[in-house]
Formats: structure tokens, C-alpha cells, sequence
């Protein structure tokens, strides 16, 4: 079974971790010739015919369904690696902000002592779109420092830290109103584009604070920029946007409420990554069940 790797950057990152960890696993130079394909952003006419197996490198699978979705192919996504990573992200700047540590760094740099009486999570409540491996840790951190939590999702019905999940947008109606940050994690599918618009942000009466660790398009932009800029949004921070890079002269980067992160909250570590891989390649060749299998019709 020959692998084919493709990354736009760091193709060759990955191959000298082959070559040095599984030198058993033969690797293709032709995607063409290869009956598995290890990647990221894999162009789509790499994705020939005869291939029976594409492993993605991150999490999110939403570029290549299309090219896959009516092929008896196997398609796999990286699972529990970003779960932690994610989770600290999260953490860290709803910290950062209950905390305006903003404001002390701006004092700071202007010589300024100004005592004031910082914020806590503690008491406030947090709506956590999408509750898989990533949200529900996420829940269960933010649980643990005092914060209610509610979740929804597709499959999960009950996760350790979560008040309640909900299983329907329509659900959601009555928490919108009681909650003082919304979590994006959500995958990019049919059921979840444009999920937040501003008949949503219109609901959220207590102006909570946004952050989306998710996919760009699961939000209305024009509508998300709206809301900060009005303050119907009390701030946000984004880790993805509707076109990566940021272009230097996107309006995004000129909002003062908005705090800017370049795609970093679930980073790939080459070698962690590779090791997954190998793990679902062992399992290939044995016939058994792959970890991370996506659901078509579920579109994750």
C-alpha cells in the first residue's frame, strides 16, 4: 500500500519523519500511484480514482468531502490531539479578558497605575458550540473555574462539567440570553453554515463575548462584524476568518474589540500527527476499524 504525503509547506518535514520512525511504510512520489493519501489541503485532482484511503493531517475535513463524498473511499481526520491545545486557547483568553489584561499591558507601557477590579468567570455562563472531543473539553475546563456551561450538539447528549447540551439550533432560543460567551468549535457542514447570523446576535441580550476556534463560515461575516462593531457583541476573539491569510487591508484587523490570532489554536505538530497516521496505517493494512472515520452524510 503506497502512501503519497502532500503538504503545501512541509512535505518534506513529514517524509524524514517517515523515513526515520516507519521506513516500512513505502511512499509514492506520484499521487497517481499511490493507494493512500496522507495530507493537507490536498489539490483535488490528486484525489484519483483508485485511492482507497485519504487521512487528513488536521481535524477539519470540510476541503475534500466534496471531491470524496459519492466514492467508496475511506476518509479519516486526526482525532484527540487538539482537544488540550484548544482548550488551554480558550481558557487563556477568556482569562485575558475577564481580566482586561489589555488594559494593564497599555498601563504598563504608558507608565500608568490605575487600580481597578478585574472581572471573573466564575458565575458566568458560557454556550459551547459543538461538543465533541474539543468542546467537551473545553466544558469541562471552564466548569472547573466556576462557569455554567451549555453545549450543543448532533450526537452528545450529556458531557462531565456541562449543564445541558442541546441537540437542535432551535433549542437554543431561550440560552441565548443568559449566556456571557459563545465558543465556536463547530465543524464546517450543510447543517452548520451560517449558523450564526443576526437573528442570533439579536437574542443575546447580555452582549456576550465571541470566540470561534470552529470554521469562518459557520458565521454570517458581515452580520459578525455588525454585531462588534455596534457592541452588540461585547468583543471577540477570531482564530479563523473567511479568508486566511488576514489581507492587510481586511477591516477585521482595525476592530478595537476584536483580538486577531493567526490559525493557532489547534496547531499540528508534524510528528504527533505522523504518529496518528501511523497508528490508522497499521490498522488499514489489518482490516480493522480506522480512528477519526467521517461520516458523509454527518459531514465530520
Amino acid at each position: 500500500m503506497k502512501v503519497f504525503i502532500y503538504h503545501p509547506r512541509i512535505r518534506e518535514e513529514y517524509v524524514r519523519i517517515f523515513d526515520e520512525l516507519r521506513p516500512d511504510i513505502p511512499l509514492s512520489d506520484d499521487p497517481k500511484e499511490a493507494d493512500v493519501i496522507f495530507g493537507w489541503k490536498v489539490p483535488g485532482e490528486y484525489l484519483h480514482p483508485n485511492l482507497k484511503w485519504y487521512q487528513s493531517m488536521g481535524a477539519g475535513v470540510d476541503d475534500v468531502i466534496p471531491y470524496l463524498k459519492d466514492r467508496d473511499i475511506l476518509l479519516t481526520r486526526v482525532e484527540d490531539l487538539f482537544a488540550e491545545k484548544m482548550a488551554e486557547y480558550v481558557l487563556a483568553y477568556m482569562l485575558a479578558l475577564s481580566q482586561d489584561v489589555k488594559s494593564i499591558f497599555k498601563q504598563q507601557e504608558e507608565k500608568e497605575w490605575l487600580p481597578f477590579t478585574p472581572g471573573l468567570l466564575a458565575s458566568q455562563s458560557v454556550l459551547i458550540l459543538g461538543v465533541g472531543s474539543i468542546g467537551k473539553r473545553i466544558g469541562f475546563l471552564l466548569n472547573q473555574v466556576g462557569m455554567t456551561v451549555y453545549g450543543l450538539a448532533r450526537k452528545t447528549t450529556a458531557a462531565e462539567g456541562f449543564k445541558y447540551i442541546y441537540s437542535s439550533k432551535e433549542d437554543l432560543v431561550n440560552v441565548y440570553g443568559k449566556i456571557d460567551f459563545v465558543v465556536n468549535v463547530m465543524p464546517l457542514t450543510e447543517a452548520t453554515r451560517d449558523f450564526l447570523s443576526g437573528t442570533e446576535f439579536d437574542l443575546m441580550v447580555k452582549n456576550p463575548y465571541l470566540i470561534n476556534i470552529g470554521r469562518a463560515h459557520t458565521l454570517v461575516e458581515e452580520d459578525t462584524y455588525q454585531a462588534l462593531k455596534s457592541g452588540q457583541l461585547k468583543g471577540a476573539i477570531l482564530d479563523v476568518f473567511w479568508e486566511e491569510p488576514l489581507p492587510l487591508d481586511s477591516s477585521w484587523w482595525q476592530l478595537g474589540n476584536v483580538i486577531v490570532t493567526p490559525h493557532l489554536s489547534g496547531p499540528s505538530v508534524p510528528k504527533e500527527v505522523a504518529q496518528f497516521f501511523f497508528a490508522n496505517y497499521d490498522c488499514f493494512i489489518k482490516k480493522q476499524d480506522l480512528k477519526g472515520l467521517v461520516d458523509f452524510t454527518a459531514g465530520y
